[in-house]
């Protein structure tokens, strides 16, 4: 009797640390879900503002490099205008160099090549202010699509269009551009003077626009003039 009363007497002991370790174990699934899911979380806001990072800084690596478009005007190329300061070209367009060569009539001049889309320009420095810029790629062209490449019968087309000499180089100016001169290949040889209409029609059928200068209208006193 006593045998059997001492059997029952032991089984709710057993039965209520069954309860207590189940419902710990439990617990402890839980606190490890929880866990989980919190380093998880915070792993996944990490990623994110990673990606937030990088995406911000391609956007304004990509907003430097393309510097506003590559149409060249009267007054500038994209962005880059003439007259602007240098502290201003350097916050909103990423210059590839800045170096002193040769400008203007043979003079050292300081030079800065700013980085577009798909090319680059080179912009001449005076009293730190941008005096000219140099067009060499067909990438860019004028909103009349004229471009390093162009033919000289397309020039012919354009209205009242003149020969200049300068810098030892022959030059295309305009009246539909007031600001820019189109730099010529294959001239004939001819002396120094101002040519005309009649001239330019006997130049070679291989002649085309080797180089785009950006002067701006108010500096529009020839290709070699001096700042």
């Amino acid at each position: 009797m006593t045998h059997t009363l001492a059997r029952y007497s032991h089984h709710p002991s057993r039965a209520l640390v069954t309860a207590l370790g189940l419902a710990v174990f439990v617990l402890s699934l839980a606190a490890c879900k929880a866990t989980r899911e919190a380093r998880s979380s915070e792993h996944v806001n990490n990623d994110s503002e990673s990606i937030a990072r990088a995406t911000q800084r391609n956007q304004t690596a990509t907003a430097a490099a393309d510097c506003g478009g590559k149409v060249v005007l009267d007054e500038g190329v994209g962005d880059l205008r003439i007259g602007e300061e240098v502290d201003s070209v350097r916050a909103h367009c990423s210059v590839l160099r800045d170096t002193t060569a040769l400008g203007a009539e043979g003079m050292p001049s300081r030079k800065m090549t700013v980085r577009f889309a798909d090319g680059s320009v080179v912009a001449e420095i005076v009293n730190r202010k941008v005096w000219r810029i140099e067009v060499n790629s067909s990438a860019f062209a004028t909103p009349d699509s004229l471009h390093v490449g162009s033919p000289i019968t397309r020039m012919l087309q354009l209205r009242n269009p003149r020969v200049l000499t300068g810098e030892g180089q022959v030059f295309l100016v305009t009246a539909n551009h007031c600001g820019l001169s189109f730099r010529l290949t294959n001239p004939d040889g001819s002396p120094v003077r101002d040519w005309a209409r009649p001239v330019l029609s006997k130049l070679p059928s291989s002649t085309v626009v080797s180089q785009i200068l950006v002067i701006g209208c108010a500096n529009a006193t020839g290709p070699g003039s001096s700042p």
